[in-house]
């Protein structure tokens, strides 16, 4: 039920946001001048002539993987501290499996391992 909730609110959020920047797309198609130093207008080399609505939209996709690195970025230590916690989880189980301390299951010994046929 939640799922088809989210599915709902994402797609009632979503939808119109995709309609305006149709919309947007639509309504300015017209050509400008972007220029990589606005200080020196004379610069020919540094400016790029396009329609509004692909700066726009490159401005959005440059933000948007701006935030996704960011995000990314941020959860770095939890990365790390799982990669650290796990190798210590994998030498402390071959430590108990060398010492024979491992607990078996009633059914792991009535089922064949991987290497049995």
């Amino acid at each position: 039920m939640l799922s088809q909730f989210t599915v709902l609110i994402k797609w009632a959020v979503l939808l119109p946001v995709l309609l305006l920047a149709a919309l947007f797309a639509v309504a300015n198609d017209h050509v400008v001048q972007f220029r990589f130093n606005p200080l020196d207008s004379a610069d020919s080399a540094s400016q790029i002539e396009l329609p509004l609505y692909q700066i726009v939209m490159a401005a959005f996709v440059i933000g948007a993987l701006c935030g996704a690195f960011t995000a990314w970025n941020g959860q770095r230590k939890y990365r790390r501290k799982a990669r650290v916690q796990s190798g210590e989880a994998a030498k402390w189980q071959a430590r108990a499996e060398q010492a024979g301390d491992v607990p078996r299951s009633p059914s792991a010994t009535l089922l064949p391992g991987p290497d049995m046929r």
